[in-house]
């Protein structure tokens, strides 16, 4: 993918939600130290039998870094970085935060669908992932 171009994505979702709303979230580099949420959602409550759900979302490319103080920085050039989509039952994030999982709750609720994306690879290495991000935080689902 290239800096600014528009990517849609759509994931089919099925669940027996008892009442209860799904969060889907999107991350950009999920469970690193640079990882931040680029897109969130509320998913209405239904049942498993419903078979047509969709989450959908277009990523407008777009790339940072952390950068001290909490800051977002930009990436270099050509990076490497995985989107993921986290989905679970609003019950299974933290109270105080809802980008976060409650491990406990995640082994047996939450879902994770990721992508890998070769950004601004130069032309003739679009297959090549170099310098990828690897899981840095414990206790990541």
């Amino acid at each position: 993918v290239k800096s600014g171009q528009i990517v849609p994505l759509t994931v089919p979702v099925r669940s027996e939600d008892a009442g209860e709303e799904l969060s889907a979230i999107f991350f950009l580099d999920y469970g690193t130290l640079n990882s931040f949420p680029v897109n969130q959602q509320t998913i209405s409550a239904s049942t498993f039998d419903v078979s047509d759900r969709e989450i959908s979302f277009s990523w407008t490319v777009v790339l940072h870094d952390a950068c001290p103080g909490g800051q977002q920085c930009p990436s270099p050039p050509q990076a490497c970085h995985t989107l993921t989509l986290v989905v679970a039952h609003h019950s299974s994030f933290e109270s105080n935060d809802a980008t976060t999982l409650i491990p406990a709750k995640a082994k047996t609720d939450a879902s994770l669908v990721q992508w890998w994306v070769n950004a601004n690879s130069p032309d003739g290495a679009q297959a090549t992932l170099t310098n990828c991000p690897t899981p840095t935080l414990p206790n990541t689902p």
